[in-house]
């Protein structure tokens, strides 16, 4: 038969062998999001993106650079403080960041021609 070659197994967590290009050469991969009016949010630790879709089909988005406040006051690392402020740190956030999309729902509703005033649920005479 073939060559047969024996791999020994690490004795401890401390000598896992390392692979090239592996998770373990690099930093975890940090990314979030959450859903808009007609689009997506997505935030990275350091940019915030978005990008919604227009009545026309278009896409529009924006990007801006994203500083935590963890980054100017490392005071605040505290562990229960830090999930709370991170909580409120993303709900005023995604609360700006969803009041534009759907600011931009709602001028594409003003800017449409009217179809009917009536309702489609409304009893027939």
């Amino acid at each position: 038969m073939g060559n047969l070659t024996q791999t020994t197994l690490p004795k401890s967590q401390d000598q896992k062998p390392k692979v090239p290009g592996s998770m373990s050469d690099k930093k975890p991969f940090q990314l979030g999001g959450q859903a808009l009016v007609e689009g997506v949010m997505m935030r990275s630790p350091r940019f915030v993106g978005a990008a919604v879709r227009r009545a026309d089909g278009s896409i529009e988005t924006r990007i801006e650079e994203f500083n935590s406040i963890f980054k100017t006051h490392k005071w605040l690392n505290i562990p229960f403080l830090r999930g709370t402020i991170a909580l409120v740190e993303m709900l005023i956030l995604g609360s700006r960041y969803l009041k534009w999309s759907s600011d931009l729902a709602m001028q594409d509703i003003e800017n449409a021609p009217a179809k009917s005033t009536t309702s489609p649920y409304e009893p027939k005479n």
